[in-house]
């Protein structure tokens, strides 16, 4: 049976397994002592100097012996250039003597030469001249004597050129015939039949007057140069005929190759044309300067290129040596300074171990004496010999020794204490434990305190608004019935009523405000708006205050303010508070105005959707005053609730301390910030700096309504007898039946639910909608207000949120669950301002007591106008989920939607659709025809012009898109940030427009 071990599977090797003998010597090198440390600190050292000096001696060296290589190269080619021009200039005689004895003899040829020529070719050696020649330029070729000739092969004999020599082919004759000077050729091979490859030096023969009569020549053997290239290396001594290590060769003027080592590459005895140096690798080298050295590369061996050019043949000799025998002497160098270094680290290395252990010896002992310290095992006696040194150590020592006593004392000491800790440490365990006890009570009552204050201010200001309102609308009813009746007097007196319950009315508003920013419930309703138009609405309705104190208003609003994603709301009350407090602070002075917009970089805050390290926009609004100024230390309390300068501000002045701190809480929320700079005397400055898009995750904040649900707790106002009746309307009551409230309905006008649980706003409400000639039925609870809606079918209901019971939530949620009910506009009157919440359940419309009696008729009449029919919207938008998303978002709204996937199928769509869309959604973004082609074809059409045209995109759009895109379509909403309820307003908001066009 075979064991356990041997069954296992084999272990798998680390990767790293082979490095551990290496790391494991790379560790046991680490100093570790003392010693150790100052061994390698001082061997570091001197090893970098020994280093350092003796890279300094070889790079020394190797510039010395290259430089003393090149010298020796270009010296070597030198010789053999001077050599080569005295072996021209010997040669270069013999025609020069021809052609001066020529002269001498005329024009003509002269037996008389023969002679001379001969004499020549015996005197001068066989392996520096073949052959001369001489030629006539009046004799044709073929003419006797025309041209002479004789060399080793026709000796003593002097015979004819058998070719004609006028022909430009012959470079020996037409050389000195062009330039009238000694002339050397280019390689070629002899043209007497035999192969001997040669060189010609030529020279011109002038008569007396200067005229060219013909031309004299002797010719050089190629073989007779190869000695002059082999027999000698650069370095001195002979080169071998095998040693492709370096090796010498002559290249002419015009690059052919005239001797070289290699015959191959000279001209061929068959006569072929000998290799040029373009050909070689060293070819652009070469030709490129008369002079110079290079470094090359053949067949992967660096080699070194050397050459000059002979000044009197102009011939280049060319020296080519492997680098591997250049850098013999530098690698010995190398090897010389590497093994003289070696042996200095090495002594080094033995000196500064023996210095370093007589150096560390006391530490060593001294290391003994604290081990032993530590395990209580020390004598301070032991450390007299150390002590007793006069050094250094010897007082380390000393002070080591009573160190040693006195840890010896203070442990004895400490042991005495270590009694009584273990007490000291219980009994302040348990005064701590009960100090966060404590600190816990007191936290819970102070949380306990806050949210019973804000409960208590929530409660409070419902039921001090209710009777505000009633108090607001009675007014406004007496006002009109008052000026019906021509009693200017009594309408006086009733505008102070009416003003004082709104003064009253926005003091509660701002104390629940303040509650709810306290309590983190303060909702943010974002939505897009243009900045200047709400501006101008502010210039407006604060005019009469600017008036009232004989101020003037000064404006600077930059053109480039666009548009401005916000709770407007909340953007418009900031600026109300702080232009009121200027003019109200200010008299017969100036009141600046400013508005701009900033680029400025992003944080991830503040950025679109968290991204950081962008760029995003601002919108900063300045109000300056010259009025009264404030000092240092008022302030430092400006933003404080209740607070005001001082007691004789609020006694002058007016007002409760709340605007400012309510307007900062405003600008924070909104991901900005309310700033102050005053001057006692000399005015104020307030800079509200807020993003151009308020950031949706900053609304989502914030809890969706503003008050508890604690009001559901209230009892219902009023009794049976409260729910009166007036000017045509219909309560039903305990007692009453529905057939009577349908008998008491007057036959004429449109029928309006009130579903309200206070009788004075069920009564107001009536009082105003009976007016406008509806006929209105009253519910003062959610049950009865569904039965009415079931049995009475009406035209419209007006639904309050707040009732006992069953809230105005349970009732539109009922409402909406009914199949015939379900098409009935709901209007929401209610003091929660829950929009989000409204929208979400289908509601038609949200209007927030106290309810102005313009804007509940214009909401009635608005829905009324449409008698239920749904509207067709056309949806263009290629995203299948977007386009699924958008139609779930309007499902519960009264709208038919047809959809296109692009601008051409949306166009198509347009040229059958009956009727035609009231609203266009568009996508800017698509494929085969984008929103913006799509806009141009839209309006070119008159029957298609009018269409209102919403764009939903993704883009970054630029402020010239943006403004060309307004000039053509009614809104821009960003898909990313566009909820239900700001989608819905700006539908309604473009078929409202449409009406009215």
């Amino acid at each position: 049976m075979s064991s356990p071990e041997t069954d296992a599977p084999p272990t798998t090797r680390s990767p790293l397994a082979h490095r551990a003998p290496v790391i494991a010597l790379f560790k046991s090198l680490r100093p570790r002592s003392f010693a150790q440390k100052i061994q390698w600190a001082i061997g570091l050292v001197i090893a970098a100097v020994l280093l350092v000096a003796g890279t300094f001696d070889y790079l020394s060296s190797n510039r010395l012996i290259q430089a003393q290589t090149q010298s020796t190269a270009f010296g070597h080619i030198e010789s053999i250039a001077k050599e080569l021009d005295g072996v021209i200039s010997a040669v270069g005689n013999l025609p020069r003597s021809i052609a001066a004895f020529q002269e001498t003899l005329g024009s003509t040829s002269d037996p008389a030469i023969d002679g001379f020529l001969r004499a020549l070719i015996r005197d001068t050696p066989a392996d520096q001249v073949y052959g001369v020649y001489l030629a006539f330029e009046s004799l044709p070729a073929s003419a006797p004597r025309s041209s002479l000739r004789i060399n080793r092969k026709t000796y003593p004999e002097i015979v004819a050129l058998n070719y004609d020599y006028h022909s430009p082919l012959y470079e020996w004759y037409h050389g000195p015939r062009r330039t009238g000077r000694l002339h050397i050729t280019e390689p070629r091979q002899n043209s007497d039949g035999h192969t001997t490859r040669m060189v010609n030096v030529s020279a011109p023969i002038r008569s007396e007057d200067g005229r060219f009569i013909g031309a004299a020549a002797a010719s050089i053997p190629l073989t007779s140069l190869l000695p002059t290239v082999r027999s000698r290396g650069f370095e001195g001594g002979q080169s071998h005929t095998n040693d492709d290590s370096e090796y010498t060769y002559i290249v002419s003027q015009d690059g052919n190759i005239i001797a070289h080592p290699d015959e191959t590459l000279m001209l061929g005895d068959d006569g072929v044309s000998p290799s040029n140096i373009a050909d070689l690798v060293a070819g652009p080298y070469v030709s490129s300067a008369p002079r110079g050295h290079a470094r090359i590369e053949v067949e992967g061996e660096p080699r070194l290129l050397y050459w000059i050019q002979a000044p009197h043949s102009g011939w280049k000799i060319v020296l080519d040596v492997s680098e591997e025998k250049i850098r013999s002497p530098i690698d010995r160098l190398a090897l010389r300074d590497i093994l003289i270094v070696a042996a200095a680290l090495l002594l080094t290395f033995i000196v500064v171990s023996y210095i370093a252990r007589r150096m560390t010896a006391p530490i060593t002992w001294l290391k003994s004496a604290a081990h032993a310290l530590e395990h209580g095992e020390f004598s301070p006696d032991s450390l007299d010999p150390i002590a007793a040194r006069t050094d250094e150590l010897g007082e380390l020592a000393h002070s080591f020794q009573n160190m040693a006593r006195t840890i010896t004392q203070r442990e004895q000491s400490l042991a005495e204490l270590a009694e009584n800790l273990e007490q000291t440490i219980q009994s302040r365990t348990a005064q701590l434990a009960q100090a966060v006890t404590d600190a816990q009570n007191a936290r819970a009552h102070a949380e306990q305190a806050n949210q019973t204050k804000s409960e208590f201010l929530a409660n409070m200001s419902h039921e001090l608004r209710t009777p505000m309102n009633a108090i607001i609308g009675y007014s406004e009813m007496l006002i009109e019935e008052a000026e019906a009746a021509k009693k200017p007097h009594v309408v006086a007196d009733l505008q102070k009523i009416r003003n004082a319950g709104k003064h009253l009315l926005d003091l509660i508003n701002d104390i629940l405000d303040l509650s709810k920013v306290e309590a983190g419930k303060m909702p943010l309703y974002i939505e897009q708006f243009d900045v200047r138009e709400m501006l101008n609405e502010v210039v407006t309705t604060i005019s009469p205050l600017i008036e009232k104190n004989q101020n003037t208003l000064d404006l600077h609003f930059a053109d480039d303010l666009g548009t401005m994603k916000a709770d407007v709301t909340k953007v418009r009350q900031t600026l109300f508070n702080l232009l009121g407090n200027a003019t109200k602070f200010t008299e017969k002075g100036t009141v600046t105005f400013e508005a701009r917009r900033e680029v400025v970089p992003a944080d991830s805050d503040t950025a679109p959707d968290g991204q950081s390290g962008s760029l995003s926009e601002r919108l900063v609004f300045v109000v300056h005053d010259t009025g009264i100024g404030m000092t240092p230390d008022q302030l430092s309390r400006i933003f404080e609730a209740f607070m005001q300068a001082d007691s004789s501000t609020t006694r002058k002045y007016g007002g409760t301390g709340l605007g400012l701190p309510i307007s900062r809480n405003f600008c924070l929320l909104m991901g900005g910030d309310l700033l102050v700079e005053s001057e006692y005397g000399k005015g104020s400055t307030f800079t509200i700096v807020l993003p151009a898009k308020v950031s949706r995750k900053t609304a989502n904040t914030q809890s969706l309504g503003g008050d508890t649900g604690d009001d559901d707790d209230a009892s219902e106002s009023g009794s049976e007898n409260d729910d009166a009746t007036d000017s045509g309307a219909v309560s039903v009551t305990k007692g009453s039946s529905l057939a009577d409230a349908a008998q008491a309905t007057a036959p004429d006008g449109a029928t309006i639910l009130v579903i309200d649980d206070d009788p004075v706003m069920r009564d107001i409400t009536s009082r105003n909608l009976t007016r406008e000639g509806y006929h209105v039925l009253l519910a003062s609870d959610g049950p009865k207000g569904l039965a009415i809606a079931r049995a009475e079918k009406p035209a419209a209901i007006v639904l309050d949120i707040l009732m006992p019971g069953m809230d105005g939530w349970a009732v539109l949620s009922a409402l909406k669950k009914d199949p015939e009910l379900r098409p009935i506009p709901v209007i929401l009157a209610s003091q929660l301002d829950e929009k989000e919440v409204g929208f979400a359940l289908g509601a038609h419309d949200y209007l927030i007591k106290p309810v102005d009696k313009d804007r509940l008729v214009t909401a009635i009449r608005r829905h009324l106008d449409d008698p239920g029919d749904a509207r067709p919207l056309l949806l263009v938008e290629d995203d299948k989920t977007t386009r699924e998303m958008v139609q779930r978002l309007l499902e519960k709204e009264p709208f038919t939607i047809d959809t296109a996937e692009d601008g051409r199928a949306a166009l198509e769509h347009l040229e059958h659709a009956q009727p035609l869309p009231a609203v266009i959604l568009l996508d800017l973004l698509m494929p085969t025809m984008d929103g913006f082609e799509f806009l141009t074809r839209l309006r070119e059409r008159d029957e298609w012009r009018g269409i209102p045209v919403i764009v939903l995109t993704a883009m970054d759009l630029s402020m010239a898109e943006r403004d060309t895109l307004l000039t053509r379509a009614k809104y821009i909403l960003p898909k990313a940030s566009t909820g239900k309820v700001e989608l819905i307003d700006k539908i309604r908001a473009a078929l409202e427009g449409e009406a009215r066009a």
